[in-house]
């Protein structure tokens, strides 16, 4: 990992939740899928092989400031380090992004990439917010805050038959530190789930999201060459609510 010296910079703990003296498992984003073989879960199945040594802390500098997590304290991290043959250069590969929103901050990290497929991490400073596994094997596209500054929206997408790439949103609540479901209120075309490509999203109010599909006989590469080829690619927009309770 770089290394910065100036005396100035800051160190932030990253760790997963602490409770009765154990950690808290970490909590992955409830996406209904099957994820690929690839994924950072299946790499971090125990191996029948001797343990490697693992560093306590990995280390990342974001504006000249240093972002140290502790890695024993996040499960899937440490297992996934522990299941590489070469777990410095997996460190080194990872990339940590900080974000603000008003007086809040979180980061999320983005490990065991493959082929630009990668898993997504997402942590907080707090130590009572354990960290979450908001999409595994995916690529990351964008995000959007919710017009009250509680909630973010996270689109990810997963390569499909050609040139198709079906696309998901993931919500999740900062306030509260879990992911929140989404109903769509009709039956029309698009889906997410990465079944279907998504064209843009955003927010209508604190509760609900309107998300652009194109128009498709079905999600298939010929289906999605054909639309691109029309001189005017037909659009439909799909009203999902969030289910908070």
């Amino acid at each position: 990992m770089r290394m910065i010296l100036p005396v100035a910079l800051i160190v932030i703990l990253l760790s997963a939740c602490l409770e009765n003296d154990t950690i808290s498992p970490i909590h992955k984003a409830d996406l209904d899928l099957e994820p690929l073989t690839t994924s950072a879960a299946a790499e971090s199945e125990p191996l029948d092989q001797e343990p490697v040594d693992i560093e306590d802390y990995a280390e990342f500098t974001i504006n000249e400031e240093i972002v140290s997590l502790s890695i024993r304290d996040i499960p899937i991290l440490h297992q996934f380090l522990q299941a590489q043959k070469n777990p410095q250069q997996a460190l080194k590969e990872m990339e940590l992004e900080k974000y603000i929103l008003g007086l809040e901050e979180f980061f999320i990290l983005r490990f065991s990439c493959h082929h630009d497929q990668c898993s997504y991490l997402l942590l907080h400073p707090d130590q009572n917010k354990p960290a979450f596994l908001v999409a595994d094997m995916a690529t990351y596209e964008s995000h959007t805050f919710s017009p009250d500054a509680t909630k973010v929206a996270f689109h990810f997408t997963r390569p499909g038959n050609g040139h198709l790439t079906p696309g998901h949103i993931v919500i999740f609540d900062l306030q509260h530190w879990t992911t929140v479901s989404m109903v769509r209120d009709n039956e029309k075309t698009g889906s997410l789930g990465f079944t279907w490509p998504i064209l843009s999203f955003e927010w209508i109010d604190d509760s609900s999201l309107a998300i652009d599909f194109p128009v498709l006989t079905e999600p298939s590469e010929e289906a999605w060459d054909a639309w691109n080829a029309l001189e005017e690619q037909p659009t439909i927009t799909t009203t999902y609510n969030l289910t908070i309770e």
